[in-house]
């Protein structure tokens, strides 16, 4: 956030008209920096969503789920794997997987990087998240599974 207010000082000096020495925007206004605001790339992969009910698993378009997952990183032997996600409140989800044969879980935020040590990820909420009524999320279980291309 600091290097963001910086460049958009620098951005709102420079179309006032003012002037700044040469050395300081060249620091602060570098492409590398500019590319840290980027979104982070996705893995060239392909997700598939499952809805998990309590008698059967059933595979789901992408467009039925009321997230969309961005997968940044995986551990190799998390491919192929099932990884679960459920909505915990309007702000937050939860994801486990099995790991070396313990189970993971991990709390992430809609719309951050969650950043774990075997697999980062960004998921964003959809049209369909307004539909589903809070006291409804601990009834929604999901899955999703990467697979390379």
């Amino acid at each position: 956030m600091k290097l963001f207010s910086a460049c958009l000082l620098t951005l709102i000096l420079v179309a006032c008209g003012s002037t700044l020495p040469t050395e300081t925007v060249a620091e602060e206004f570098t492409i590398s920096n500019l590319d840290s605001l980027a979104p982070p790339p996705s893995l060239d992969c392909s997700i598939a969503y499952y809805m998990v009910g309590r008698i059967k698993k059933m595979r789901i378009n992408s467009s039925s789920v009321p997230f969309t997952v961005n997968v940044l990183h995986l551990d190799s032997t998390l491919y192929d794997q099932e990884i679960a996600i459920k909505i915990a409140d309007t702000s937050h989800f939860e994801i486990s997987y099995t790991k070396d044969n313990k189970r993971i879980i991990s709390i992430g935020t809609f719309g951050k990087v969650c950043e774990k040590k075997n697999i980062g990820m960004l998921v964003f909420k959809t049209t369909g998240f307004e539909k589903i009524h809070p006291i409804d999320y601990p009834d929604f279980n999901y899955q999703f599974i990467v697979s390379k291309k």
